[in-house]
């Protein structure tokens, strides 16, 4: 393809994302669901037209995993710890946990008996099934209430770093060997206790120095080390959640401590808007071409193969149920919201690439992936629009 030609494309997309972005604030559609269906009519241009295709499962991870952190970056830098917020950021945790595993048993048995499979395998297919789209609902909610809003991005936040922690565990343990176990909690310690050592520097080098492209080579550092720990199969996010946090509540964590007195609070506000500015602006970018390039992908024809729609039903029915269900005892101020505000997308399609060698099975239908992310979004979408103004700020 012509490299003008190519790059008008791309200026499109990016153009089309923004004004897919207006009818978000305007009439709550999701943009997520506008990127996938241009890249579906991109795929159909290109066939029509014999255009050959370089997409491969490694583009698409590589476009995730960097959407993946700029968008959870982008959230946790406006995320303040404070009274007013405590009791949702403990029951969205709890919350989280619970759905994330109870999903994925559920999900697993149905997978289990459909194809036949092992329940360990099972679990790995329905693990990613399981885990809400933090790239999805943080980018939806931002008009919604201060309080709904931060449990949702709580709640899809941790939904994503248990999901992983899961995944990993079942990829990485073998019961037959014992040390794996202890192995993997090893790992996970260990990337907390980095986490932590490596924040503190990198908010000690933002508030003290003002060089040019100090934010560029600070997200570098996090992408190096976020790709390194994944390379080990550490739980990365960790990594991404722990820096926001402390960036955006220094007082809170290091207040009467030997640290409080090395930073400039006030000074810092300035370099934190900066750095959510930067962040803001290349999530848009990842995130509008890592969802076309998910629609680019997309085989239509397996969405329209019976034991794909029945299991996919299954699976909506199931996620929706187990969600109403932990939410009733415990937080039903907008319940519905909460239950349908729950799409399934990168972080999904990301551990879905990942499945080791070893664990990949033929008899699996990988049209269910696709299914799942769309009607959840579209689910989203339509408890958004019907909600309206009742939702949004003031």
């Amino acid at each position: 393809m012509n490299v003008y030609i190519l790059m008008m494309i791309l200026s499109l997309l990016l153009i089309g994302s923004f004004l897919f972005n207006f009818l978000l604030n305007k009439y709550q559609i999701s943009p997520v669901l506008l990127l996938i269906f241009t890249g579906v009519i991109l795929k159909f241009a290109a066939t029509s037209f014999n255009v050959g295709s370089v997409l491969s499962p490694q583009i698409l991870s590589i476009f995730g995993s960097l959407g993946l952190i700029t968008i959870v970056l982008e959230a946790v830098l406006d995320l303040q710890i404070h009274r007013g917020n405590r009791k949702e950021l403990c029951l969205s945790f709890i919350l989280a946990v619970f759905i994330v595993i109870i999903s994925a048993l559920l999900i697993g048995v149905i997978i289990k008996y459909v194809y036949t499979l092992s329940l360990w395998d099972a679990l790995i297919y329905a693990t990613p099934l399981s885990i809400v789209s933090s790239a999805i609902v943080i980018p939806s909610v931002a008009k919604l209430a201060p309080k709904l809003k931060d449990f949702l991005v709580f709640e899809s936040i941790f939904s994503d770093i248990i999901g992983i922690l899961l995944f990993n565990f079942l990829v990485m343990v073998e019961f037959s060997h014992i040390s794996s176990f202890w192995l993997f909690w090893g790992y996970f310690f260990l990337m907390l206790g980095l986490s932590f050592a490596i924040s503190i520097p990198l908010a000690f080098l933002i508030n003290h120095k003002r060089n040019h492209h100090q934010h560029i080579f600070i997200l570098a550092v996090l992408i190096l080390i976020y790709s390194i720990a994944k390379y080990f199969h550490f739980s990365a996010l960790i990594l991404i959640l722990i820096f926001g946090l402390t960036l955006s509540n220094l007082k809170l964590f290091f207040s009467k401590t030997f640290f409080e007195k090395m930073f400039h609070h006030d000074s810092l506000q300035n370099e934190l808007n900066d750095m959510r500015k930067l962040t803001s602006e290349l999530a848009f970018i990842i995130r509008t071409l890592f969802f076309v390039l998910f629609g680019y992908s997309l085989n239509l024809s397996l969405l329209l193969d019976f034991r794909v729609l029945l299991v996919g039903c299954l699976v909506i029915v199931v996620m929706y149920a187990i969600r109403y269900i932990s939410f009733l005892p415990f937080s039903r101020d907008n319940i519905y919201e909460k239950v349908f505000i729950a799409p399934r997308g990168l972080i999904t399609v990301l551990l879905f690439y990942q499945i080791p060698d070893n664990f990949i099975n033929n008899k699996f239908d990988t049209g269910i992936i696709f299914f799942v992310v769309i009607f959840s979004s579209i689910f989203m979408s339509g408890k958004l629009i019907m909600s309206g103004r009742n939702l949004l700020k003031n």
